[in-house]
C-alpha cells in the first residue's frame, strides 16, 4: 500500500479535545449523540473569505508541486546493500483564517505541516517504491496581507 505523502504523519501524543471534535466531523457533518450524522450550518462566506480560500488552495497546490520536485532531487546516501534519502513534503490538510477582516489591512493566516520524509531500501528504485517514513514534522504558519490591488501577497 502506498502512503499519501500529503497525509499528516502519525504522532504518539494524545489527541486534544479540539482534535477529537474535529475528527468527529465528516464533510461538514457532525455526529450527534445517537450516532447519526447531522449537517452543520455553513458559516456565511464573505467575498474576502472566498478570495483567501482560493488563494490558500493555490498556495497548497504550489507546495504539492514543490514536494514533487523535492522527491526528484533526493541526495542518496549509500552503504553496503542499502540506500536512504530524505526530502521535504507538506500535508494537504491546512487551515486558513483572516484576522482584521473589517479593517483596512486584513491579514490572512495559512497553517499546515511540513514533513521531512525518508526513503530507504536496498537500491534507489526499491527505496522509491517503499513507503516514506516521516522523520520530522514542523508546524508552519504563514501570513499574507491583502493589498490595495485586491489580492493576497506574501
Amino acid at each position: 500500500a502506498e502512503v499519501d505523502p500529503f497525509a499528516a504523519p502519525a504522532t504518539n501524543t494524545e489527541a486534544e479535545p479540539a482534535a477529537a471534535a474535529e475528527a468527529a466531523t465528516v464533510d461538514g457533518a457532525a455526529e450527534a449523540a445517537d450516532g447519526a450524522l447531522a449537517l452543520a450550518d455553513p458559516e456565511p462566506v464573505s467575498p474576502l473569505q472566498a478570495s483567501f480560500a482560493t488563494f490558500c488552495a493555490s498556495w497548497m497546490t504550489k507546495l504539492a508541486a514543490r514536494e514533487e520536485r523535492n522527491q526528484g532531487l533526493i541526495d542518496w546516501e549509500t552503504g553496503l546493500n542499502w540506500v536512504q534519502g530524505s526530502y521535504v513534503g507538506y500535508t494537504r490538510e491546512h487551515k486558513c483564517s483572516i484576522e482584521g477582516e473589517q479593517s483596512d489591512s486584513p491579514v490572512g493566516r495559512l497553517s499546515y505541516l511540513e514533513v521531512k520524509w525518508e526513503r530507504r531500501g536496498p537500491s534507489i528504485p526499491e527505496a522509491l517504491a517503499a513507503q516514506p517514513i516521516p522523520v520530522e514534522t514542523t508546524e508552519v504558519t504563514e501570513f499574507f496581507r491583502y493589498s490595495d490591488e485586491d489580492e493576497w501577497v506574501y
